[in-house]
This record gives structure tokens, C-alpha cells and sequence, in this order.
């Protein structure tokens, strides 16, 4: 997985604020892909109790 960011929002509740972010988040790439800048590669670990973002290690 890759690391797309972060991104606070007004309520925490509703698809169309997770969808706003999520489109936001994704312009953000874009622009960064353009610039030529790596994403962050990361291991994603859901679980019932936490959602935890793991950075991996490069070689």
C-alpha cells in the first residue's frame, strides 16, 4: 500500500466528507507525482479495536 496522507475534516461522519478527502488527498498525489516525489510505501493493519499504518523498510 501507499501512504496517501492525512486530511482533518469538518464532521466525523458521512460519505460525501470521506469522498471530499479522499479527492483531495488524490489531487495531492498528483501533484506530487508530477514533481516527481515517491509515495511512502506502508503495511495497512485493520483490526477490530485499531487501525494501524506501518512504514515499511527500504532495501
Amino acid at each position: 500500500s501507499q501512504f496517501l496522507g492525512s486530511r482533518e475534516v469538518d464532521q466525523p461522519k458521512g460519505s460525501d466528507i470521506v469522498k471530499d478527502a479522499v479527492n483531495k488527498l488524490k489531487f495531492t498525489r498528483h501533484i506530487k507525482k508530477a514533481e516527481g516525489q515517491k509515495l511512502q510505501k506502508v503495511e495497512l493493519h485493520i483490526s477490530v479495536h485499531i487501525v494501524r499504518i506501518v512504514q515499511q523498510k527500504s532495501k
